[in-house]
Order: C-alpha cells, then sequence, then structure tokens
C-alpha cells in the first residue's frame, strides 16, 4: 500500500507540474496589451508633388512600367478611398479613353506594389500594423457598394489586404503558435473570421483549455463538460474524481500515522 500511494502522488505531483508549466509559459508569453493604435489621420501631400505632372511625363502606353511608383509612394495621399477616387480621375484625365488600364494601374500599385514596398515590416509579427491596414481599407468595402462604376477597384484591393492580413496571423501562428493567446491576435483574428477571411489558425483541445483558464471562465469548461459528454464519460470522470479524493485521503492518514 505504501508503494502504491507514493506511485500515485508522485504521478499525480507530475501532471500536475507540466499543467502548470504549460499554463504558466501560455501566461507568460500572453501579450496583454489592449492598446489598439488609432487610425491615422491623411497628411497633406508634398507641395511640390503634383500627379497630373508626373504622369505627363510618362509614357501612358506603358503606363504599368512607367508610373512613378517611387514618387507616388513617398507623396502621393492614398490614405482613403476618397482620395484613391480622386487619384483614378487624374489619371482618366492624364490618359482618356483607357478607363480599365487605369484602374488596373492603381490596383496594380495598391497591392502588390505597395505590400513588397513594406513586406519588411512583417518579417516578425507586427499586430500594429497589420490593425492600420484593416482601419485603412475598411471604407473601400463602402465604397464598392457606392461607385459601381469603379467597384473592382475597391473590391480586388480589399480582398488583396484581407487576405494578407489572415496569411500573416497563420504564417506568425504557425512559427510561434503562442501568440494566439494575445489580444491583437485575437482581434485580428475575428475580425477576418467576421469579414469570412479566417486564418489558418487551429486550436488543439488542451490550447482551448489553456485559453478558458486564462480567461477565468470556470463555469463555461464545466457546463461545456457537463452539456456534451454522455452519461459514461460523466460516471467515469466521478469515479476518476472519488478515486483520486480517496488515494489524497489516504496518503494524509499516512503521512499524519507516520
Amino acid at each position: 500500500m505504501d508503494k502504491l500511494m507514493k506511485i500515485f502522488f508522485v504521478s499525480i505531483a507530475m501532471v500536475v507540474l507540466v499543467l502548470i508549466v504549460y499554463v504558466l509559459n501560455a501566461a507568460i508569453k500572453n501579450d496583454y496589451d489592449h492598446i489598439i493604435p488609432i487610425e491615422k489621420k491623411c497628411t497633406d501631400t508634398a507641395s511640390d508633388f503634383n500627379l497630373e505632372t508626373e504622369l505627363n511625363k510618362i509614357d501612358l502606353i506603358e503606363i504599368k512600367k512607367t508610373f512613378p511608383y517611387d514618387t507616388f509612394f513617398k507623396h502621393g495621399n492614398y490614405c482613403t478611398a476618397g482620395a484613391v477616387q480622386n487619384i483614378l480621375d487624374i489619371l482618366n484625365k492624364v490618359n482618356p479613353d483607357e478607363d480599365k488600364s487605369n484602374r488596373g494601374v492603381l490596383i496594380y500599385a495598391l497591392t502588390e506594389k505597395l505590400q513588397n514596398k513594406i513586406a519588411h515590416r512583417f518579417e516578425t509579427f507586427n499586430p500594429d500594423s497589420l490593425i492600420l491596414i484593416l482601419q485603412w481599407i475598411d471604407d473601400f468595402k463602402i465604397y464598392e457598394n457606392i461607385d459601381k462604376k469603379n467597384s473592382a477597384l475597391y473590391g480586388v484591393v480589399h480582398d488583396h489586404w484581407m487576405v494578407f492580413i489572415s496569411n500573416q496571423l497563420g504564417k506568425h501562428y504557425e512559427r510561434e503558435p503562442s501568440i494566439r493567446f494575445s489580444f491583437k491576435f485575437k482581434y485580428l483574428q475575428s475580425t477576418c473570421q467576421s469579414k469570412k477571411y479566417a486564418p489558418a489558425v487551429g486550436k488543439s483541445n488542451l490550447e482551448k483549455v489553456v485559453e478558458y483558464l486564462l480567461n477565468e471562465e470556470y463555469d463555461y469548461l464545466f457546463n461545456r463538460f457537463w452539456n456534451s459528454t454522455g452519461l459514461f464519460v460523466k460516471s467515469l470522470m466521478i469515479l476518476l474524481f472519488c478515486f483520486f479524493t480517496y488515494m489524497l485521503y489516504c496518503t494524509f492518514q499516512y503521512s499524519f500515522k507516520n
């Protein structure tokens, strides 16, 4: 009996220790920063920058290749869907009868070219920048429904960056699964899911339990167990609990006797 109780006590202690280490590790790595970055206001473009003037300097036949991307990103105003609409109006003025081509170069600039320009910011998980992108593209969806003629422009830009944000969450979760416990990761994940761009982020049963423990959702854990399990599992857990309690009682009795 003495040997059995020692084995039992050591086994329980090891299991409890492993669980404590796992929960503490998740809690330590958890990012408790709840401050969402404020959406940046549009700033005036450089006084010496005029997009129409810049466009008049290039070969409009090959506009996708010759468009002044670097100057545009440095000095241009593209921080709202309304500003993008103004840019499109300038393109249509300088390059008339080429609406499709003009929309195409603007889509290319605000998706692939812009992504390449800022790619270095996302070598590590950068939730603040992802949230700012989310805020930037928010009104593109509104303009997509308002401006039917150019709805493809706003829709493509919006979809591109939503997919980018979703992929970033999946990529960095794969590298460091513990980031899924951070507030900003949860915020971005829930926003992507609500817009139907769910990232490739899975949860093991143990991760779910740890998350509920960290959030102190003990009632939910009990209700989930009680309502989601059958009579056999409930009976088995009750028996294990009784056995565990009895063995603890025997251990204490043995300790007091000694």
